[in-house]
């Protein structure tokens, strides 16, 4: 994840949020390329209000990624291996600068905290 800054943690409070904050954030250029972090298909690309540009990916067990305030989506659907290109940091939908927004939901369900998902996947943001 070289290249990101994490500026946001999962469930914290704050004035951006109507809510508890649902992933993480990570602060990098605009442009900066957005990978997928393990092997999945794209199952859904586009504009998703608040998310801004959005894709999610969907592994075999049903977890869904959200990659979310996306300048531009590379990836629109199909099967991922781990490191394709999925889009680009921007600053679409809610926020206040360039960031990526990545959002861990089981089941597709309630997000929960990405950061010990990460860890087991051998990533330290």
């Amino acid at each position: 994840m070289a290249g990101y800054r994490l500026t946001a943690p999962f469930a914290q409070a704050g004035e951006h949020w109507a809510h508890l904050h649902t992933g993480l954030d990570f602060a990098a250029r605009t442009g900066t390329p957005v990978t997928a972090v393990t092997g999945g298909t794209v199952t859904s690309a586009g504009w998703s209000g608040a998310y801004g540009y959005r894709v999610i990916q969907t592994l075999p067990d049903g977890t869904e990624l959200w990659y979310c305030h996306l300048s531009r989506i590379a990836t629109a659907s199909g099967p991922v291996a781990p490191g394709t290109v999925l889009g680009a940091v921007g600053a679409t939908g809610n926020v206040t600068g360039p960031h990526l927004h990545l959002e861990v939901r089981p089941d597709g369900a309630a997000p929960v905290d990405p950061l010990p998902w990460l860890r087991q996947l051998g990533l330290q943001p």
